[in-house]
């Protein structure tokens, strides 16, 4: 079930979010011809997405001023951005 109401509200899963008890397996092909799904290197592009995109809000803040980009850090949120502009307004 879909628990978020959009990306801005979406959180990243993290180490606490697996179960107690995890059991896993491996497939066992030594040649490694059966993908999941045909599926290779699925995990990469999306994170070099999200710095793209994080680099481009930086680049964004720099145009109104340089120190407030270099004030940004990772995880950029909603928040973070909004209180950066709000502080260079006043």
């Amino acid at each position: 079930m879909l628990l978020t109401a959009s990306a801005s509200t979406y959180k990243i899963p993290s180490i606490h979010d697996l179960p107690k008890i995890f059991n896993i397996s491996f497939l066992e092909n030594n040649e490694n011809t059966k993908n999941i799904a045909g599926s290779k290197a699925v995990g990469e592009p999306p994170f070099m997405m999200g710095i793209s995109v994080f680099c481009a809000i930086k680049n964004a803040l720099a145009y109104i001023d340089k120190d407030v980009s270099i004030q940004l850090s990772a995880p950029a949120t909603a928040e973070k951005i909004l209180s950066l502009l709000l502080s260079h307004a006043k």
